[in-house]
């Protein structure tokens, strides 16, 4: 009995210590969403661009053809 109080002591300290700040989560979290936010933005940004590409070159095609 003793044996198990002292490790389950042991167990709570151990989570006590290891616990982190407020702040530090919150500036965690924010540069996560950050680089989420750059890469959605820059993804979406690439499609648009391959995307105006293409089409302009299918305009650009079917008015050399006439």
């Amino acid at each position: 009995m003793i044996a198990q109080n002292s490790m389950m002591a042991a167990s709570k300290g151990a989570a006590a210590n290891s616990s982190l700040s407020l702040s530090t989560v919150a500036t965690a979290q924010f540069i996560k969403e950050a680089g989420l936010g750059l890469g959605m933005g820059l993804g979406i940004g690439a499609f648009l661009a391959v995307g105006s590409a293409i089409v302009g070159w299918m305009i650009w095609r079917k008015y050399l053809r006439e």
